[in-house]
């Protein structure tokens, strides 16, 4: 497990810590959201993340990609 912690655009909040696990896609397995944060979850392959509207945590995912050697 590898963790970043990134500034987030509010008042209310100093940062949030991303916690990166790297676990291998089995289509057996279904995922879902744990709060209201996100709507869905979806695998994805790291080079096609850049077409998702991700708003200020564009930043906060590449580099857990990086730390990751996924990038």
């Amino acid at each position: 497990t590898v963790s970043y912690t990134y500034p987030v655009p509010t008042k209310n909040h100093i940062g949030q810590t991303l916690y990166i696990l790297k676990i291998k896609h089995d289509e057996k397995i279904e995922f879902s959201p744990q709060d209201d944060e996100f709507e869905e979850l979806l695998w994805i392959s790291p080079k096609h993340l850049k077409n998702y509207d991700t708003d200020f945590r564009a930043a906060a995912y590449e580099k857990a990609l990086q730390l990751c050697g996924l990038v």
